[in-house]
């Protein structure tokens, strides 16, 4: 079987790092598997050299911004000439360049992840109203994804919903820091709220002083939220420390994690910090509340009193080696091998010419 993977950026984002487990299981599998990708920063991305290390063919459209369509026949060249048996593109650029192969006469069936739910974008609602078709099987990261999607008019022949899946092991050997040491992984965009915990922090901050924190992850809202820090008086308190290949080290330095998005679809940092052991706080937002259950502290999104109020608590609490345990036997249900045994099971359905769920037939 030959899988070829479409994402919108060769550059590694939580989707990204999806695909790059994804792959490895795969191979492991004794699948075929490439990507190609839209975009391209100047040098080549992350994603790009994390792949090539492990041996995995990747193909660029070298678009320089997205949807660029001039660019678009270096990519359909790139696919057709891999002959994949399914395409499978993640992300909402990813699946109109999808259905544009399509209509350019790539025949193999497509599978399309939906790793985002984003209130801002009503053209993306019109485009999956439309051509939905396009993809053989749809597949939402969570149920709150496929809600999302659903509310929108986007419904899809085939839906499957499979969450996301990472590779565990480096996370369940973490042993969390000394504190208070708070800690954010993500990319550094308004949907992720790290404004509204900057704010939280200094309101914490003030009453504590030994208390720090750091957030790791780079995005467009860098400039902004460094002005922001230093407007709080936070510098030497708080750091934005920038992209961290190294999660599970940046996460061993922490004694409570935590996720202040104002909207996601699933949670690949919350299920890397409960496997790391940290207590951790998050907004009651969309897909975070499928992975955290009852092991979280919940607090509504863009409230920076209650988030102040929540890590004032979580920051003062005894380690709870029972809470440990109960957290890495909640996330065992992402790791990636059941996430690859599930898509495993959508690419034999649609390679042996069906069109729905192997358990439907």
């Amino acid at each position: 079987m030959r899988v070829m993977h479409l994402t919108t950026d060769l550059d590694l984002g939580g989707a990204e790092r999806v695909i790059v487990d994804l792959v490895r299981c795969l191979r492991a599998r004794g699948v075929q598997a490439a990507v190609g990708g839209l975009a391209e920063r100047p040098g080549g991305g992350r994603l790009r050299a994390v792949l090539e290390a492990d041996g995995v063919e990747v193909g660029s459209a070298g678009m320089r911004r997205r949807l660029d369509v001039r660019r678009i026949g270096r990519l359909t060249r790139f696919v057709r000439a891999w002959r994949p048996d399914v395409l499978h593109a993640h992300l909402a650029h990813a699946h109109c360049v999808g259905s544009l192969l399509r209509a350019c006469g790539l025949r193999c069936p497509q599978v399309w992840t939906h790793h985002s739910v984003d209130p801002r974008r009503p053209a993306r609602a019109a485009f999956y109203r439309f051509f939905s078709g396009a993809a053989a099987c749809h597949v939402y990261v969570s149920e709150a994804a496929a809600r999302f999607q659903r509310g929108r008019g986007g419904r899809a022949p085939w839906e499957e919903v499979i969450a996301n899946g990472i590779d565990l092991a480096p996370f369940l050997c973490v042993e969390p820091g000394a504190g208070p040491v708070f800690g954010a992984v993500g990319r550094l965009a308004p949907e992720k709220g790290h404004d509204i915990l900057l704010r939280a922090f200094a309101r914490l901050a003030a009453g504590r002083p030994e208390a720090r924190l750091l957030i790791a992850g780079d995005g467009p809202e860098r400039a902004v939220l460094e002005r922001l820090l230093g407007g709080l008086g936070l510098a030497g308190r708080a750091s934005l420390v920038g992209f961290v290949d190294d999660v599970p080290g940046f996460l061993a330095g922490l004694n409570a994690f935590v996720a202040p998005s104002r909207w996601e679809s699933f949670g690949l940092t919350l299920v890397e910090a409960l496997a790391a052991g940290l207590p951790c706080i998050a907004s009651r937002v969309g897909g975070l509340v499928e992975v955290g259950g009852d092991l979280v502290d919940w607090v509504p999104p863009g409230d920076a009193g209650a988030l102040c109020g929540a890590m004032e608590r979580v920051g003062r609490r005894p380690f709870d080696p029972e809470r440990v345990r109960r957290q890495r036997s909640r996330v065992s249900a992402f790791g990636r091998e059941t996430m690859t045994d599930r898509y495993m099971g959508v690419y034999r359905a649609l390679c042996d010419g069906r069109r729905r769920s192997p358990s439907a037939t």
